[in-house]
């Protein structure tokens, strides 16, 4: 009997009480709080910097989308939204975008302000990718916004040579890539070559006053009929659009 109390007492004081059990439950619920709290702050920049960036969200995707239907207003709206949300959350689309605002804003301005304007957007770019390559479209840009600043260089020709490493089926950045590989060509690797002969090969019906208006300007006419040589009816049709082009700059139009 007596060894029956002693079980008794060691199970009654090893068994938790109602006032443990009760200590225990709030601290895990405490704990529960604690890390949903924890969570909630630092998600909170990340969410306030989305919001911010929402004016001119638009705005960018209609420049992706190589429409013209937006404002001097609205590229001022971009970049401040973009200012704004960087304050809040340093992410690599949001500098590039700033890079964006900045090449086109930099139309129309005088000299000194788009010498300044192109200095910054290379700068943004440079930052946001960065953060973030694996961009097609912000890799074209610093290229184009490097061309503006210094003319042909390498380091456009390998800005450009990542824009296609990137996204090398981006239609939309063709006409852009094509302008600066014409004048860049001979500081492209030879896989970077093909890759641009590829693309004109593929994007050429899609665009061809812009291919003949860059081959044009860039003196890289044979670069283009390389191109083209095997496919008859798209030389055809590049040689007319070339000596169209021609025939209106020679008219002043």
């Amino acid at each position: 009997m007596a060894t029956a109390m002693v079980r008794n007492m060691d199970m009654a004081t090893t068994m938790p009480t109602r006032t443990d059990l009760s200590r225990s439950g709030f601290s895990g619920f405490l704990a529960v709080v604690l890390v949903g709290a924890t969570l909630t702050i630092s998600a909170l920049p990340r969410l306030v910097s989305e919001f911010l960036l929402m004016p001119g969200n638009d705005t960018v995707d209609a420049i992706g989308k190589r429409q013209v239907d937006y404002s001097r207003t609205d590229l001022e709206a971009v970049l401040e939204s973009r200012q704004q949300a960087r304050r809040w959350a340093d992410r690599g689309r949001i500098s590039t975008d700033i890079g964006l605002a900045e090449i086109l804003l930099a139309r129309g301005t005088d000299a000194e302000t788009q010498t300044a304007m192109f200095a910054s957007a290379v700068g943004n770019i440079s930052h946001g990718l960065a953060l973030a390559p694996m961009n097609a479209y912000a890799w074209a840009r610093l290229a184009y916004a490097e061309w503006r600043q210094t003319g042909v260089s390498q380091r456009v020709a390998d800005y450009l040579a990542m824009s296609m490493y990137t996204g090398p089926l981006e239609i939309n950045l063709f006409p852009i890539r094509i302008d600066l590989a014409f004048r860049h060509f001979s500081l492209l690797a030879r896989g970077d070559q093909i890759r641009v002969l590829d693309s004109l090969r593929r994007f050429f019906p899609n665009f061809p006053e812009q291919v003949a208006a860059s081959a044009v300007r860039a003196n890289a006419l044979p670069i283009a009929r390389i191109a083209l040589l095997r496919k008859p009816k798209r030389l055809k049709q590049f040689n007319a659009a070339v000596a169209k082009y021609q025939k209106q700059s020679a008219s002043g139009n």
